[in-house]
């Protein structure tokens, strides 16, 4: 698959309708914090991207 494709199916699972639903629900409810979620997801992403992809592609993962 092309990495574009890869990219589109992680967007698209992310956005759910538990982001619609849950995540907005948990923000009326708890507040603020909830964000700390999402700002996680994004830093583990971005580690994910930098550190192991380069050794996925090279296994041929």
């Amino acid at each position: 698959m092309p990495w574009w494709a890869i990219g589109a199916s992680l967007i698209a699972a992310n956005i759910s309708a538990e982001q619609f639903i849950g995540m907005s629900g948990s923000g009326f409810a708890s507040g603020l914090a909830i964000a700390s979620y999402e700002w996680m997801a994004a830093l583990t992403l971005i580690i994910v991207g930098k550190y192991f992809l380069p050794i996925f592609i090279e296994k041929g993962f």
